[in-house]
């Protein structure tokens, strides 16, 4: 549905050049709700408003529901003013924005209304549809209201009917809940996801709250300098070993409490959230496990957890119980190994996951076989 190809923003100065987005590739499939995460200044407003045009992309393109915008864009002539045939395809696409934009001189129906007007509606067309979308919101009572009487939660709703007002195959949030209260914010993500059943929409969302992509994202993207550097379904990154995203979501601490320690975070995702796999661990192999910390959530409606443990001994030693842990199907990566700790201590813990992750999984079969023996 929403799909951007090396897509560049510099912001240019008199005396300097600032690149926002630097060759962001991004594919957002119909009807997910997709977060864009990353820390301030990570590029990710630059990218929601280059996504529906408002800000027009130094170089590459975006592609919408199958119409490539940055060309409409470029037949509209110079300048920032759109063309008549971008104005009507950036009506398809809702924008939610994090300080609301509502007109304080207009009550909650007018500010509904507004995008309805600009479209070149009815009065009684203008007037039906808006009280149809604050109904849907949950606002139909409020519609003779002003902004200023209402809650941040409120008046993000409003937000969001305006944004549906052009009956949108896609929504734009950006940082839409980031100035809300954490109940607040999570009968708005109710809110978003419930609308993305019923109305079938596409949501692609900015955020800096990794709570946000645990309570309505499908798939999200991490974003740092300009640049997305890890993207997929949330369930993908949370099987993937050394996800950065991943272990963002879900932290976990804890160092080694000893020289000759190992520690491993491992990621409970799908049906092994509910199984005792640590505890058949310690029995099988007869290993005294320390649970240095431990998270656990809900996401998408199935239970997700990372744990980090403390095995005895070096990484060498430890292969075996480490493999044991992956034909449960459990994702793990070595964290750390303490120093004087026996076999490969002295390489950096990334290396060797990559190297227990490369080891096939029969030769950790016949090794647990052993062990257990």
């Amino acid at each position: 549905m929403i799909t951007t190809t090396d897509l560049t923003k510099v912001y240019r100065t008199r005396d300097r050049e600032v690149t926002a987005l630097d060759g962001v590739d991004l594919h957002v499939e119909e009807g997910e709700v997709f977060g864009v995460v990353g820390r301030s200044g990570a590029g990710k407003s630059s990218l929601i408003r280059c996504v529906n045009l408002l800000e027009r992309p130094t170089s590459g393109t975006v592609t919408v529901d199958g119409q490539d915008l940055t060309a409409l864009a470029a037949r509209s002539g110079s300048g920032n003013r759109a063309g008549k045939e971008l104005r009507a395809a950036r009506a398809r696409i809702g924008m939610v924005f994090q300080h609301f934009n509502l007109l304080s001189s207009r009550t909650v129906l007018g500010n509904v209304e507004l995008p309805l007007e600009i479209l070149g509606h009815s009065g009684q067309q203008r007037t039906r549809k808006a009280r149809e979308l604050l109904d849907l919101v949950g606002l139909a009572d409020r519609a003779g209201s002003y902004p200023g009487q209402l809650s941040g939660g409120q008046k993000q709703r409003v937000g969001i009917a305006r944004a549906l007002a052009g009956d949108p195959k896609v929504l734009l949030s950006d940082e839409a809940t980031s100035a809300l209260d954490p109940e607040t914010t999570r009968s708005v993500l109710r809110l978003l996801r419930d609308l993305k059943e019923q109305l079938g929409l596409t949501v692609l969302l900015i955020t800096h709250e990794m709570d946000v992509v645990k309570a309505v994202c499908d798939s999200a993207a991490l974003m740092r300098n300009g640049r997305v550097t890890e993207s997929g379904t949330v369930a993908e990154l949370l099987a993937t070993p050394g996800s950065e995203l991943a272990g963002e979501l879900f932290p976990v601490g804890g160092e080694p409490s000893a020289p000759g320690r190992t520690v491993v975070d491992v990621t409970f995702h799908g049906e092994t959230a509910t199984e005792p796999v640590i505890s058949k661990l310690s029995r099988t192999y007869n290993v005294d496990i320390s649970i240095l910390g431990a998270a656990m959530d809900t996401v998408a409606g199935k239970q997700v957890g990372r744990m980090r443990i403390e095995l005895p001994g070096g990484f060498e030693e430890n292969v075996v119980p480490i493999g044991f842990l992956r034909e449960q199907g459990l994702t793990v990566d070595v964290a750390a190994v303490a120093d004087g700790a026996a076999g490969d201590a002295g390489a950096p813990p990334g290396e060797r996951s990559a190297e227990a992750v490369a080891a096939p999984a029969g030769q950790a079969a016949a090794r647990a076989e052993g062990g257990a023996e």
